[in-house]
């Protein structure tokens, strides 16, 4: 299970423009844990989360309030 936190960042860096290696490099930087609590995040891992049900809901609401 991921963290509201860091599925929001996720979220946030994508809608910015940021690309998966970006925002897995930088969860790397900071020491976040991958949603299995693995240590070492890469592009797919942040793919796989932005294709989640709540990642998807919140990517829809923002595009919604931005239109």
């Amino acid at each position: 299970m991921c963290p509201d936190t860091v599925l929001r960042r996720a979220v946030l860096l994508r809608l910015r423009g940021a690309t998966l290696a970006e925002i897995a490099k930088g969860f790397n930087r900071s020491g976040t844990p991958t949603p299995g609590g693995g240590a070492i995040w890469y592009p797919s891992h942040v793919s796989r989360l932005l294709r989640t049900q709540d990642a998807v809901r919140l990517l829809r609401a923002d595009e919604g309030a931005a239109a």
